[in-house]
């Protein structure tokens, strides 16, 4: 997006991606792929045998996992002093096992909150409140958004403590989606928009054929967002907003004013909609991603995100740019890398190899 000059004026995340949206948030437009590098650099662990050797790999995962379960990450998070069965109830350290003290200095380091307060880029944080479970986006059209906020976002239980913002204790969004789409979609803007969406993990995965694989297809599962429905809900709920805005334009003048037609002009769109959807889709066994800091994998996750996204850019070229306004719903949905496409009016774009970018 970068390279073709696509400067996006919103930014959601949830969990990782509250991390990503605050930097790229907080950071100039020229500035934001270099810091984003920066940040990730700056939190990942040296990897112990860099060899690109499969069963080598394995074991280096494998002790990059263990070594972040048992001492932390100096860059993001490290082990309380007391085990939290052992510590005072309703302390940090008493709902959680790490301390989340390295990576808010980080987060002060790399983020320039003050821009974000600023508006130049909005930004939506997702986390979901411990108390009464529901979700809630924190905005920066009406927030002071703050490190606390990002913090919240990110505070998946049990590893990180929930964070207190207004009185209430709030966890990792991602408990509930991991994907902030929802926010995204019921904008009541009236405005046709361009959304581009990085699933995180895939439910989508090959059949597992050892352990190894069980349990990371139990994680992708678990916590892959339910994108499919979602993005279903919203193709329904916009056709029926565009047909409400096309009978309120056929009645008379008079009728318009009536109480129950306001009421239902509120609710009419004649925007569009194209969301071009991007999941990770892991190659070869990923045994822990959420503990897995090694500079080989977050290497390899920069790497496969650019060379899916050009993959995916180059096919949608080659397939046109679709139009939203002449499908029914004023929604159309390219998937980048899926197996099927999403729903009756997705567009699976075909296979090839990849084209040089060029701007838009």
């Amino acid at each position: 997006m970068d390279e073709l000059g696509v400067r996006p004026d919103w930014v959601a995340g949830v969990s990782i991606g509250a991390l990503n949206g605050a930097v790229i948030a907080g950071n100039p437009p020229e500035q934001r792929v270099r810091r984003l590098q920066e940040f990730w650099r700056s939190i990942s662990q040296q990897s112990y045998w860099p060899w690109p050797v499969r069963s080598i790999r394995l074991v280096n995962d494998a002790l990059s996992t263990l070594q972040t379960s048992l001492l932390g990450n100096p860059g993001f998070f490290r082990p309380w002093l007391v085990n939290p069965w052992l510590a005072p109830r309703g302390s940090d350290s008493a709902l959680s096992y790490y301390d989340p003290l390295p990576i808010r200095r980080a987060l002060e380091r790399f983020v320039d909150f003050d821009r974000i307060k600023a508006g130049q880029t909005r930004l939506s944080l997702g986390a979901v409140n411990a108390r009464t479970g529901q979700v809630r986006y924190f905005d920066s059209t009406r927030d002071d958004i703050g490190v606390e906020h990002v913090l919240a976002s990110l505070a998946l239980p049990p590893a990180f403590p929930p964070v207190e913002i207004e009185g209430e204790l709030y966890w990792d969004g991602g408990v509930v989606s991991n994907t902030p789409l929802d926010t995204v979609l019921e904008d009541a803007s009236p405005v046709d928009t361009l959304c581009v969406m990085v699933d995180l993990l895939s439910a989508e995965g090959a059949q597992p054929s050892g352990m190894s694989e069980v349990l990371g297809r139990i994680k992708e599962i678990g916590f892959a967002s339910r994108t499919d429905t979602s993005l279903a809900h919203f193709q329904d709920k916009h056709q029926l907003r565009r047909a409400i805005g096309a009978l309120i334009d056929e009645l008379p003048a008079a009728a318009r004013h009536r109480p129950e037609a306001k009421a239902l002009a509120q609710l009419a769109s004649t925007s569009t909609m194209t969301i071009v959807r991007l999941a990770h889709r892991a190659h070869g066994v990923q045994l822990s991603q959420e503990y897995d800091f090694s500079e080989l994998s977050v290497e390899d996750r920069m790497r496969a995100g650019y060379e899916d996204a050009v993959a995916g850019y180059a096919r949608l070229r080659r397939g046109g740019t679709p139009a939203a306004m002449s499908t029914p719903t004023g929604v159309s949905i390219y998937d980048f890398n899926a197996a099927s496409p999403v729903n009756a009016g997705s567009h699976e774009l075909e296979e090839g190899p990849a084209q040089p970018v060029e701007a838009a």
